[in-house]
This record gives structure tokens, C-alpha cells and sequence, in this order.
């Protein structure tokens, strides 16, 4: 059964005239007749009941009318959808992100300026530390990922900065580094530190080690939490101090101050997306996230 033959049996049914539904469709009467026929034939019951002055349809053809006009309003608007979703208008995106890209200011204003240009696609997010989204980018498990910038990553996937971020420390209040407007990497060369768990910190391949460097200390690490709020739950109660992108000095904690510092390191945010996508929809994300940077 192909759909044409639906179309036919639809004619016929709202003409209840074999030659007035034939005209309608461009075809002769004659192959109109044979056409419903075999259809009849292939579901095995009258559809129509046929005289020499009428048609009109059976109890079973009423029935069938209703599957066929569905069938075809489902598959014109199959159509319809495959068109919008190969100009990026209709389907999917899952986009993955680093928890410190919530705080950027930028994710958010992102995916609305997105939405709003193409208010059909469904978007989803996805939080995953750097390694494990690198990982599902390659395997297709999401389709763009945002990231603190790396020196370098896997083949098959670009990337481009949309953020730009400094490194700030986070200090408990009553520390004494707390009266200062701005550190030098020097000023913490006797301090305990907290930090965030290796997978998190890779995305600047370690926030604190660029800083000892330029220090000329080694970094004494108390203690790893599970994730940057943990890390800022230490530093409230005087256990330790911690480096973090500046921009989440948004996660505002009773007990916690944030000093910026003087390193070469930065924490920029970065896009990432597979090299030659061919997907409309994860090429035109990609293209309102490199305007809204004007990186």
C-alpha cells in the first residue's frame, strides 16, 4: 500500500464520483476504478458501495477514511519537518557544560538568543566535568560542549574562546590577604590550599600550579572537595584557600571574599563542536554562540 493509493480512496470518498475525483487528481477514470480496487483487494473488505447512480462509502470505509486522512496529514507534516529540521528550524540539541560555565553570564544569554531564533529545537543540557565531555562529543552523546580553554584538544574537535575569564582567589574573610584589592602570586606561598578534583581543574590545567610557578613555591594542597561549592564551604570555615575562574564570585558564601590576582593564566571560557559538523542545527548553535562573543 503506498500513499498515493490513500489519496486516491480520500478523493474518491469526499467526491462520492469516481470522475469528478479522478479529474481531481489528474488521472483517468478508468486507472482511478483499477487503483481502488487493488486497495480493496489489499485490505480485504468493501471500502465503497458502488451502484450505477451512487457512491458512498461502507461501514468499513468510514473507518478507513479516518486512519487514511490521518496517515497522510502525519506524513505531509513528516515532510514539512524533515525540511525545517535540514534549515536548522525543528529537532534537537544537547549541549554539554562545565558547572563553572553556569556562572560565566554568558551559557544562559546564549541558549536565549538561540531559542529565540529558532523557538522549535529542544534544547537540553548536559553537566560534565572537561575529560568526560570531550569524550561525548566525540561519541556524539552531545552535540556542543562549553569548557574552560585548553592548550590543546583531541583531533576532531575545535574549539573557539566566547569568554574571557581571570583567576581570583577565594579567601575566608577574616584572612589576612582579605585587606588587599589584589594579589601576587608570591603573596601565597605560605598558604593551605583547597581545590576542586583533578577533572575540574583540567580545563586550566591546574588553577593553582600556574600561580606557584609564577610564585616560586610549591602549592600545599589540604585538601580535594567534590566540586566548587564544597571548595567554598572550606574556605567560609577557615580551612584553606582556593583558586577558581573569577567569574564565580557570583557563588556568594557567608564567610567568603574573592581578590583577584596577578598570573599570566587565564580561565577563558571556550565552545567546542566536532570538526566539519554537518548538522543545520548544532552549525547555526555554534554561529549565534561566535556572534553573541564577538570573540
Amino acid at each position: 500500500m503506498e500513499l498515493r493509493h490513500l489519496r486516491y480512496f480520500i478523493a474518491v470518498a469526499q467526491e462520492l464520483h469516481f470522475s469528478r475525483a479522478a479529474e481531481r487528481l489528474g488521472i483517468a477514470p478508468p486507472t482511478l476504478t483499477q487503483q481502488i480496487q487493488a486497495l480493496e483487494d489489499e485490505v480485504g473488505v468493501k471500502l465503497l458501495i458502488r451502484t450505477k447512480r451512487s457512491v458512498h462509502l461502507s461501514a468499513a470505509g468510514v473507518l478507513f477514511l479516518d486512519g487514511a486522512q490521518e496517515t497522510i496529514r502525519r506524513a505531509e507534516q513528516a515532510v514539512i519537518d524533515s525540511r525545517r529540521a535540514n534549515r536548522g528550524e525543528l529537532g534537537r540539541i544537547v549541549i554539554g557544560h562545565v558547572i563553572s560555565a553556569s556562572y560565566s553570564g554568558f551559557l544562559a544569554p546564549a541558549i536565549r538568543d538561540y531559542c529565540r531564533k529558532w523557538p522549535s529545537v529542544d534544547v537540553q543540557l548536559r553537566r560534565l566535568e572537561t575529560p568526560p565531555q570531550l569524550q561525548a562529543l566525540a561519541e556524539g552523546i552531545i552535540d556542543v560542549g562549553f569548557v574552560r580553554a585548553l592548550d590543546g584538544y583531541p583531533y576532531g574537535i575545535q574549539s573557539h574562546v566566547v569568554f574571557r575569564d581571570d583567576l581570583a582567589v577565594a579567601l575566608p574573610t577574616a584572612h589576612r590577604l582579605a585587606q588587599r584589592s589584589r594579589l601576587k602570586c608570591s603573596d601565597l606561598a605560605d598558604e593551605i590550599f583547597v581545590a576542586p578534583p583533578i577533572d575540574v581543574e583540567w580545563g586550566v590545567s591546574g588553577y593553582i600550579s600556574p600561580i606557584a610557578l609564577e610564585g616560586g613555591f610549591t602549592p600545599q594542597i589540604w585538601k580535594r572537595a567534590q566540586d566548587f561549592l564544597t571548595v567554598l564551604v572550606y574556605v567560609s570555615a577557615g580551612l584553606g584557600i582556593a583558586v577558581m575562574p573569577r567569574s564565580l564570585e557570583r557563588m556568594k558564601i557567608r564567610g567568603v571574599v574573592y581578590r583577584p590576582i596577578s598570573v599570566n593564566r587565564k580561565a577563558d571560557l571556550s565552545v567546542i563542536f566536532r570538526n566539519r559538523e554537518k548538522s543545520p542545527i548544532i552549525n547555526e548553535f555554534v554561529q549565534v554562540v561566535r556572534e553573541r562573543s564577538k570573540l
